[in-house]
């Protein structure tokens, strides 16, 4: 199978993906049936963590402020194990869905950093993407997919990340007294396919 996944409809953020599915048939007439596989997908997402913190001294009080925008480009692996259900009434028409395990391969992208303390700002900008991302993950998908012939489909999936994908750590953090960190993101994306049946 190979086709397109995107987290946004519209050109620039259209994604490239690719693999292939063993299907068993657990029910037969119920057309019921268990496949898994392997796939691969990309996906864009944006995303702004945002964190603030507040220091009490005992000449006067300290604000700091950070935020980072990023944008970027992530790849990922996952082993789908889906239950699917194909009308009986009309055999060309099915649908599937099931749990996801999901590896990040690899993540590039561009971030803007900004930063205030006690009224000042200052900013960065720096191509890369922040570390902490969680490189296993569990997701769920939930598709259709319809049989123009006997050997080819077409179909469409919708995939979320169970978990979040991102834990923000950073110095300001670790050295806070008083902060608040914002930024939890959870893949997702929608994906139509072509399909050959060997």
């Amino acid at each position: 199978m190979g086709g397109f996944s995107t987290d946004k409809l519209d050109l620039k953020h259209v994604n490239f993906t690719l693999g292939f599915m063993i299907s068993r048939p657990l029910i037969p007439s119920h057309g019921i049936g268990l496949r898994t596989g392997l796939r691969y997908f990309q996906t864009d997402n944006s995303f702004e963590i945002s964190q603030t913190e507040v220091t009490l001294t005992d000449l006067n009080m300290e604000d700091q402020r950070e935020t980072n925008s990023n944008t970027s480009k992530f790849n990922f692996l996952e082993v789908p194990l889906e239950l699917t259900w194909n009308l009986n009434a009309w055999k060309r028409l099915g649908f599937f869905g099931g749990p996801t395990f999901e590896y990040l391969i690899n993540a590039n992208g561009t971030t803007v950093t900004e930063q205030f303390s006690n009224g000042s700002s200052f900013g960065s900008t720096f191509t890369g993407t922040p570390s902490g991302f969680r490189k296993f993950n569990l997701g769920a998908t939930l598709g259709v997919e319809y049989k123009l012939t006997h050997r080819f489909s077409v179909g469409g999936l919708y995939n979320r990340a169970i978990l979040k994908g991102f834990s923000f750590e950073s110095e300001l953090a670790n050295v806070s007294t008083n902060s608040t960190i914002d930024g939890e993101i959870h893949f997702q994306n929608v994906r139509m396919y072509c399909g050959y049946k060997f």
